[in-house]
């Protein structure tokens, strides 16, 4: 490279005009030959595991190697020169053309899962990103294919059997729905035939020990009749079929109605009885037999598992920020915190060391049906217990719930 100048320019001229021809040389240095760079990139290519597949007017230009595998040939010309319509689904001409026009539109677009033929004519699942690009001056398209088969059939087979799984649990729910009504009838004449019975209400039975076991059998039928409430009322929350009334529910007086179960031990001087209820109690909006049930099996509980000496508690509180609160406080022998994710579960049983063996007895829906019936309201439920020092229900009702 020759290199001319005025012998009349001042030192400094000189310096700047030789600073400016270093930078226009050092430009030239860092631009590589234009065949040189595409050798690079095609060999950068070669080596990416997924394949590459460039498009121009219609027609694959080039492919690598992992292309080559994906669409099943064994040599790059098995697919060079062939229409890129030759891959597509007949179907799916219509998909690919509106993402070609929006590659063109924003110069690239993010993978996206498709499908495409082999050379064989078989579906295979890709997942596709693409760039425009320039080929020997022409407008053309790069795309990144990845086969994701496995993955698709996986998540197909997880669909199937998630859809398996919800159609057995409807069809339990179904079937002991149906068979808890099948039940019910014939019991309710056992039932109804043992009171009769036990009242002797057509004569003398004849013997106190008949008497005895009549009154047994009420015992027992009433017992089995509350089990099989309990099953087809979960049944019916679980299928969604449980039907809701909404009505002005005097939340004190439902309180005052469902202690009845603990008057009887708190009047023997059994166990102490505590009832706080806010004056001026706003009304909660729902099913007042639902929440009665709610309330009757968290105190049952209590009652249960609360030895004589002991205290339960029940708390209402309620105002516009924090909705009505109803809290159901025992003294029993608690539970340990891993343990309560299994009493919410339907017929969790959890067996507490220390425990009386009477007090094991349960048919672990309570709390899994009050936990639903405050949920359909809108409403959570809270349990907190610890081992020796009782067990802390809370009912959550949302403000939206409260009627002045």
């Amino acid at each position: 490279m020759m290199f001319v100048t005025d012998c009349r320019k001042t030192k400094a001229e000189l310096r700047a005009e030789l600073e400016s021809l270093r930078s226009r040389v050092a430009e030239l240095e860092m631009r590589p030959d234009t065949t040189e760079s595409d050798d690079r990139y095609r060999r950068l290519m070669q080596f990416l595991p997924d394949g590459v597949r460039i498009i121009c007017e219609g027609v694959i230009v080039y492919v690598n190697d992992a292309a080559v595998a994906l669409f099943g040939g064994k040599v790059p010309e098995d697919l060079i020169g062939r229409s890129v319509e030759d891959f597509i689904i007949d179907g799916d001409q219509q998909l690919v053309a509106t993402r070609n026009r929006k590659l063109r539109k924003r110069g690239t677009l993010p993978r996206e899962e498709q499908r495409r033929l082999n050379l064989a004519g078989e579906i295979i699942e890709v997942e596709v990103a693409g760039i425009a690009i320039s080929w020997n001056g022409k407008p053309a398209v790069l795309s990144v294919m990845r086969e994701i088969s496995a993955r698709v059939v996986a998540r197909a087979e997880l669909r199937a059997a998630k859809d398996a799984a919800e159609f057995a649990d409807r069809t339990k729910s179904a079937f002991l729905a149906n068979m808890s009504h099948e039940i019910r009838t014939p019991l309710n004449a056992i039932i109804g035939f043992a009171d009769v019975m036990k009242n002797e209400m057509f004569g003398p039975l004849g013997s106190d020990r008949y008497a005895e076991y009549a009154n047994d059998i009420v015992t027992s039928g009433r017992h089995l009749q509350s089990l099989i409430d309990d099953i087809l009322d979960l049944s019916k929350l679980e299928a969604e079929a449980m039907e809701m009334s909404s009505g002005k529910v005097d939340i004190a007086r439902v309180i005052e109605s469902s202690l009845a179960v603990l008057k009887t031990r708190a009047q023997a001087g059994e166990i102490e009885l505590a009832v706080r209820v806010a004056k001026k109690l706003p009304a909660l909006r729902g099913d007042e037999r639902r929440i009665r049930q709610v309330l009757f099996n968290l105190l049952s509980n209590a009652s249960k598992f609360t030895p004589k000496g002991g205290r339960v508690s029940i708390s209402a509180v309620a105002n516009e920020n924090t909705g009505l609160r109803i809290s159901v406080v025992d003294t029993g022998v608690g539970m340990r915190e891993q343990d309560l994710a299994t009493a919410l579960m339907p017929f969790g049983q959890v067996k507490t060391r220390g425990r009386p063996k009477s007090q094991q007895i349960g048919t672990g829906l309570g709390l899994p049906l009050a936990k639903s019936l405050v949920e359909r309201h809108g409403g959570k439920l809270d349990l907190k217990s610890a081992p020796g020092k009782g067990t802390r229900v809370t009912l959550r009702f949302p403000s939206v719930r409260l009627v002045a």
